[in-house]
């Protein structure tokens, strides 16, 4: 029986130093289809955004197969108004889609638009002026349109508005969505996960709706420019998880950054979280996943002591809340990211798993969160 299943989708943050003049450009983003079908549609959202967004078109031209581009619609009109903290879903386009292929979505905008709510490590490009949606060649500009004078971060051009990608397909399969923060947002560990699920022969989408710098509790403090940080997890779940489709997994990971910020630069004057606090939301989001009949993960925190600037104290809730965690029977599997990262007889982070800031995993630290976290979820 054909469902609509969710092949890709972007947790937005409200992009305000990734701001470009893309009015009258368009901008095209590549992604892969999980699955294979004859109809696709795409959700845009503008949560994070003051201004109301305006689209000329957009449209899906399939690269692999030479296929397309074919117009996406909104309630039959080629374009269409996002308003601020709202988002909308365009009709379904007839496409035949194959697992595997490498679609690129192109969103055209209107002159003066200034679109910003989105996010980065989108691989997106813009084009010279004009809608392109439908043209066979995509014009890719060189000039750098950013509003301030260089690239805030190095994240690439952040893809604006496009949110989801839906398929309506016959295939079912694991879709494994992360609700996380940059451990998550920087793909160590989920990409590699998606990767070595397939290669055991278990067909599977992870939905990665990490955000850097998040927090569970809270959203980004009022020093940090905009919603840099996104709105806080718990808030997220229902902008992020809730619209995801044919979803069958979950995993929250989530939670450092309510104890690593506060009385930072990042968020000078708010106060710490106890571990009960943080335990109950996790609690909550988890009732939440588990009426949608959902298989539910949550990861314990991964040790950060040593990290520069982060206030003593903190690793006495951390380990309070790892400890709730790894003894509540209410998840699936508590996935101890703890345990897995930790140095023996210490409590920072394995030099081997250390990017160098001893808070964030390198590219074997990813690895083997991935590994052994694919041990829990094809059970």
């Amino acid at each position: 029986m054909k469902h609509w299943k969710t092949t890709f989708s972007l947790a937005h943050i409200g992009a305000a130093l990734y701001e470009q003049v893309i009015g009258n450009r368009t901008q095209e983003t590549p992604v892969i289809a999980h699955f294979s079908g004859d109809e696709i549609r795409i959700t845009l959202s503008n949560y994070y955004s003051l201004y109301q967004t305006e689209i000329l078109g957009a449209s899906v031209y399939n690269s692999t197969q030479k296929t397309g581009p074919v117009r996406f619609l909104f309630g039959s009109c080629s374009g269409c108004i996002v308003e601020p903290e709202t988002q909308i879903q365009s009709d379904s386009a007839f496409l035949t889609v194959k697992q595997g292929d490498q679609l690129m979505i192109r969103i055209a905008f209107a002159p003066e638009t200034r679109a910003l709510s989105g996010q980065g490590l989108t691989f997106a490009r813009h084009s010279e002026a004009g809608d392109y949606t439908m043209e066979p060649v995509f014009p890719v500009s060189d000039e750098e349109i950013w509003v301030f004078p260089k690239r805030p971060f190095d994240a690439g051009e952040p893809t604006f508005l496009l949110s989801q990608i839906d398929i309506l397909t016959e295939q079912e399969g694991i879709s494994l969505a992360v609700l996380g923060d940059s451990n998550g947002f920087m793909r160590m560990w989920t990409a590699p996960l998606e990767k070595m699920m397939e290669e055991k022969g278990l067909p599977c989408v992870v939905l990665n709706q990490s955000i850097s710098g998040n927090r569970l509790l809270s959203d980004t403090a009022k020093e940090i420019p905009g919603q840099l940080f996104g709105f806080s997890a718990k808030r997220r779940y229902n902008i992020d998880i809730n619209g995801l489709c044919g979803l069958t997994h979950i995993i929250f990971a989530i939670g450092g950054n309510d104890l690593y910020q506060p009385g930072t630069m990042a968020a000078p004057n708010d106060s710490v979280p106890s571990a009960q606090e943080l335990f109950e939301t996790l609690q909550k989001l988890n009732a939440k996943a588990k009426e949608k009949g959902l298989k539910t993960y949550a990861a314990t925190l991964t040790p950060f002591s040593g990290a520069e600037g982060t206030p003593s104290g903190r690793q006495e809730i951390q380990k309070e809340l790892n400890r709730k965690l790894l003894e509540c029977n209410e998840f699936d599997a508590i996935l101890d990211f703890y345990a897995w990262l930790v140095e023996k007889d210490g409590c920072g982070m394995d030099s081997r798993f250390d990017s160098g800031d001893h808070l964030h995993i390198n590219p074997e630290g990813g690895k083997l969160i991935a590994q052994k976290s694919m041990n829990y979820i094809r059970r």
